[in-house]
């Protein structure tokens, strides 16, 4: 999947299966999810393209998933830099995975979304620092500062 490409290329890091807290990261679901909306909306014959297949996570488990033609893998990138990551990609992260926010913005330095990224990464670091300030926690801040 094209983000974990851009994770390696830009940011210089791999994508883990796990976080820190061993919260699974199942971006494609994720992805998957939105995008289908996404794409039906900009062509609703899509869904008469569409192919079932039987995905297979790391944990060995087969979800059903959808297969898209080639043609619609520009309005696939547009969506994962333009849409997905600046709106639900951060909060994604944050709740799952909040040590991996310092990578986000590297990965998509070369995109228009990039000054959003650097905004909203910045955003939710604080709020998950303030966060563990009012519970009286060290681990959260902890986290993202690694």
């Amino acid at each position: 999947m094209i983000i974990y490409l851009e994770a390696e290329v830009y940011a210089k890091f791999i994508i883990p299966e796990r976080s820190k807290n061993n919260i699974e990261l199942r971006i494609d679901i994720s992805i998957g999810k939105y995008w289908k909306q996404y794409i039906l909306s900009l062509h609703p014959e899509v869904k008469d393209e569409m192919r079932t297949y039987q995905h297979l996570l790391p944990n060995g488990i087969k979800v059903p998933a959808f297969e898209y033609p080639h043609k619609y893998l520009g309005d696939f990138k547009y969506f994962i830099n333009e849409i997905w990551m600046p709106e639900h990609g951060i909060r994604y992260f944050s709740e799952r995975a909040p040590e991996l926010l310092q990578y986000i913005p590297k990965m998509f330095v070369k995109n228009t979304c990039y000054p959003k990224l650097i905004e909203l990464s910045k955003e939710y670091t604080l709020k998950l620092e303030n966060k563990a300030k009012r519970i009286g926690s060290r681990n959260v801040k902890l986290l993202i500062a690694k």
